[in-house]
């Protein structure tokens, strides 16, 4: 039988088809690019002249290793070094091991001018071992997650400054950071402690050099001081802000300063925004900024043990084509639900409802709430899935576009409540839909709709009980055939599965 043999070009490209997506693979022998040196003497020598299959790697965690296997380890990532000669490396790096990580750097070091991804992630709490000044000529991406020292921080910012390729950064947050910013597109600074000064301004004026930002991420705990301003920061390009300052206070004045007209998620976290004072920066802050990008927010997530309900009312109002909302820690009002819930006249006019094109709403709540508007929670998801045909307003051109909820949790500490609307994604919702609770994946409970033309499965003929432990022994009935509802009982949940 006639054999031929691939030209080596073309097996050179199988062999780089075979690598994993970085950084999914850890370094193992039973993976590229390890695995195809033990095939053949031809693949082996062929694969070690290839040096963008040793460009990319993934570091195990030593935290349990010995003395011998850690050695044998730095000799084998000695050698991977060598073979990817002079190309850049991508490097993802977390491990729990001081002794790891430090040997991790010091070799690594060497090579810090072929950066050009790097991940490095220590336990949480550790300080990153001393680091001198660092080459990075072509570092593009950097995270680093773990604290820094004064020494270390400067010598960071030192070797940052000079790093002209750079635009995405996950760091600690330090005020004198010096990026590129005109060409940074993901920015991401947390502080763990408490600031020594939360300063806007400057904050505000390294942000205005960011023209082309894409993601900007923020959390800080507290501050010992903080300095305001009135400047605003022209983020044109900016897609995603996540926000997480502790002071709602704090987080009203940096989001008065954020222009960004095409902003499409928003996360903010807070503590909860009760003295008038606070709510009030927070409730000016956020309709400034809404006035900015108010139609091209679709994703809204908002964690905080209280908000009043006239901010989170006019911050929804001003959304009208959110398509996804998550609350969380916090307990919702009946007005809060009552301004989500769609009504319709007999014609098919939509009378009121926030948020039309609403198609995924989660709730978490971390505390137990005895007289939380179970009632109202249900008319609310019942009325977003009940969406009246296109055909009955086709023609009035005013009408607004209303999309159907396919997706409703409603979680706390024990329990989650996941309703999916799945064959019914593309029918209206009638008195004769057939509905169907089930338990889901870990402990989750399932809402599945059928279209009445489909056969129930039998084991709905059968309901049976499923305990959920549930401390405040409420829990949730859903009745097929008519309209949903939620009940409170004594000790568990009847469903149909």
């Amino acid at each position: 039988m006639e054999t031929h043999i691939f030209p080596l070009e073309i097996l050179s490209d199988i062999f780089l088809y075979s690598l994993p997506n970085f950084p999914d693979q850890v370094l193992s022998l039973h993976s590229a690019p390890l695995v195809l040196t033990q095939v053949s003497r031809e693949w082996r020598a062929l694969a070690r002249c290839i040096p963008e299959l040793w460009a990319q790697i993934r570091l195990p965690d030593t935290e349990n290793w010995s003395d011998a296997a850690l050695a044998s380890l730095f000799a084998e990532l000695g050698t991977w070094l060598r073979l990817s000669r002079s190309s850049l490396l991508s490097i993802h790096l977390a491990t729990h091991d001081p002794r790891g990580y430090t040997r991790y750097l010091n070799v690594l070091s060497v090579h810090s001018r072929r950066w050009k991804d790097v991940h490095m992630e220590l336990a949480p709490g550790h300080y990153l071992p001393p680091i001198s000044l660092l080459a990075v000529p072509f570092l593009e991406r950097f995270t680093l997650k773990a604290k820094l020292s004064a020494e270390n921080a400067e010598a960071l910012k030192e070797s940052l400054r000079f790093a002209p390729s750079l635009h995405a950064i996950d760091v600690e947050w330090h005020p004198g950071w010096s990026l590129p910013w005109p060409k940074m597109t993901q920015l991401a600074m947390h502080a763990d402690e408490s600031l020594p000064i939360f300063d806007l301004a400057q904050l505000t004026s390294h942000l205005s050099q960011c023209n082309v930002l894409s993601s900007l991420k923020l959390a800080a705990i507290d501050y010992d001081d903080f300095v305001g301003t009135a400047l605003t920061a022209e983020l044109p390009q900016l897609q995603v802000l996540d926000a997480a300052l502790e002071d709602p206070v704090v987080l009203g004045s940096f989001l008065r300063t954020i222009a960004a007209p095409q902003l499409h998620t928003l996360r903010l976290c807070t503590r909860d925004a009760v003295e008038l004072f606070s709510s009030g920066n927070l409730h000016i802050g956020l309709r400034e900024m809404l006035s900015r990008c108010s139609l091209t927010l679709h994703v809204f997530e908002l964690t905080s043990r209280w908000v009043s309900d006239g901010l989170l009312i006019e911050a929804l109002r001003n959304m009208p084509n959110l398509s996804y909302l998550s609350l969380k820690s916090m307990p919702l009002s009946r007005a809060t639900l009552e301004a989500l819930t769609s009504r319709w006249t007999h014609e098919g006019k939509l009378t009121s409802g926030l948020c039309t094109k609403l198609e995924h709403l989660h709730l978490r709540t971390d505390d137990h709430t005895p007289n939380f508007p179970y009632e109202q929670l249900a008319s609310l998801v019942e009325s977003r899935r009940r969406v009246v045909p296109d055909s009955f307003h086709a023609n009035t051109p005013d009408a607004p576009v209303v999309a159907r909820l396919t997706s409703f949790e409603m979680a706390d500490h024990d329990n989650t409540l996941v309703l999916r609307d799945v064959a019914m994604k593309d029918c209206v919702g009638s008195s004769t839909d057939k509905m169907f609770l089930g338990a889901g994946n870990n402990g989750a409970l399932r809402l599945s709709s059928l279209n009445s033309e489909e056969r129930l499965p039998d084991v709905l003929d059968q309901p049976r009980r499923l305990h959920l432990h549930r401390p405040s022994d409420i829990s949730y009935v859903l009745r097929p055939q008519r309209t949903s509802t939620f009940e409170g009982t004594e000790d568990a949940m009847e469903h149909m599965t």
